[in-house]
């Protein structure tokens, strides 16, 4: 709690729950309040915008000399300027909460330096001599500049001819002007609503370090004690459990995976898809029916399709009755027999 002396009519101490000022938080606030503050009316003129001619200065080859358009380029003297600067706002948006709690702050400061002054009457009749009577009279010499906050009328009529006292209404109250001079002189009222309006969460903040202090002070005894054991449940029971957990989850049975007819076919070494449609087309769709078929019957099937018989025609019978009959190892033995053959050929 901060204490402020009061004078005027009802004259004694008031108490305000203020926060200790950070630098950040007032750096903060006083940085928006001098933005916010600017005019941005600097402007320049570019090269497209000053009273130069734009005539090619001479030609762009042969002179000897560097390429150049006209006098209005930034390099020439009067001529535009590059990036300079166009008028426009630096206002930005700071949260309510942080302008109030730098204002709350900066009367923080001038309170713990014993800088604050609250008033609860002024009881002036509008001329600088009174008010000058009534600063002396509470110390105020003008040796230090005073920020006067009132909404009385007279009080600031009195005080606005000094160059030392800067008088603003209740609503001028700001952080940068409180923290720019010595002494804040300002209405009882004003000051307690600057304290009033983060009181609550103040007082949730002042709870929290309540804690906090309450469980550093605690013995270390109580901090130090051990939770109660929670009694296990007997073994078998906790096997029981986990054999229910356990018990597995019968799966769906999946759907047979359909199989084109002629599919099968393909597993056969040197039919490639054209000749497997070929196939399909003469009625042999399967292992059993290309074993059974004989050289003749194939070779009529490739021709009806358009294609010249293969040389191979009667390996694919031998290869298809391995695979009907179930024999993996022989199909693989004819196979790298058959392709073993070929590569003979080739190098024949």
């Amino acid at each position: 709690m901060s204490s402020i002396n009061v004078v005027g009519k009802n004259p004694g101490s008031l108490e305000l729950n203020l926060p200790l000022a950070k630098t950040h938080v007032l750096y903060e606030v006083v940085n928006w309040q001098l933005a916010k503050r600017r005019r941005g009316t600097a402007s320049t003129q570019t090269r497209a915008e000053v009273s130069r001619t734009g005539k090619k200065l001479y030609s762009q080859k042969g002179t000897g000399n560097a390429r150049h358009g006209d006098r209005s380029a930034p390099i020439y003297v009067g001529g535009g300027a590059a990036f300079g600067p166009k008028p426009r706002s630096y206002d930005y948006t700071l949260p309510k909460k942080v302008r109030k709690l730098g204002l709350a702050m900066a009367v923080s400061s001038r309170v713990a330096e014993g800088k604050v002054l609250a008033v609860d009457g002024f009881n002036l009749d509008g001329k600088t001599k009174s008010f000058l009577a009534w600063a002396k009279q509470h110390g105020l010499d003008g040796s230090e500049r005073i920020f006067l906050v009132t909404n009385d009328e007279m009080a600031i009529r009195a005080a606005k001819n000094l160059h030392w006292v800067t008088a603003v209404k209740a609503a001028g109250l700001n952080c940068y002007d409180v923290l720019r001079h010595e002494q804040l002189v300002a209405d009882k009222a004003v000051l307690e609503a600057v304290g009033t309006s983060l009181n609550f969460k103040l007082d949730q903040a002042d709870k929290a370090e309540g804690k906090a202090a309450a469980l550093k002070a605690a013995p270390k005894a109580t901090s130090l004690a051990k939770a109660p054991k929670v009694e296990k449940a007997p073994k078998a029971a906790h096997t029981e459990v986990q054999a229910v957990k356990a018990a597995p989850v019968e799966a769906a049975p999946k759907a047979a995976k359909k199989v084109a007819a002629g599919d099968d076919l393909k597993r056969v070494e040197g039919i490639g898809p054209k000749i497997n449609d070929a196939l399909i087309a003469a009625g042999i769709t399967t292992f059993a029916e290309l074993a059974a078929a004989s050289e003749d019957s194939l070779k009529a099937a490739l021709e009806a399709a358009g294609m010249r018989s293969h040389p191979s025609l009667g390996t694919w019978a031998e290869q298809a009755g391995y695979l009907a009959r179930g024999d993996e190892a022989g199909f693989v033995a004819l196979t790298e027999k058959l392709v073993g053959g070929r590569r003979e050929e080739g190098d024949a």
